[in-house]
């Protein structure tokens, strides 16, 4: 039969000292830890401010539905969608010019 340790637990003897009765000291039960961690756990659910955290919730979605139907941020998503094609074809012009340059000091720097 194989052994089974315990953790050695501060032990909580019930009986006075000098008992004519000995006292064997026992571990808690699954079922007894469980009903433990369970009131802990719901201790600590007690503690939390679920109207308040409900609030902060609800305006922080509200501060978003604003600011994603707000005119201001639909004027700007105008305006980036007619300003991406100036931008591209900026860098298509930077690109040729920066091609042409090159070409140019290619050829300044073999006439030396």
């Amino acid at each position: 039969m194989a052994s089974i340790s315990f953790p050695e637990p501060h032990v909580k003897l019930v009986q006075t000292t000098g008992s004519k009765y000995p006292e064997i000291p026992t571990v808690p039960t699954v079922l007894e830890r469980a009903e433990v961690t369970i009131g802990e756990i719901l201790a600590k659910l007690r503690e939390v401010d679920f109207k308040g955290l409900t609030d902060a919730v609800s305006r922080a979605v509200d501060g978003i539905g604003q600011l994603v139907n707000s005119p201001a941020l639909n004027s700007a998503l105008q305006r980036l969608d007619q300003t991406m094609p100036k931008i591209d074809q900026a860098i298509v012009e930077i690109r040729k010019m920066t091609s042409n340059l090159d070409g140019n000091i290619t050829t300044l720097s073999t006439k030396s």
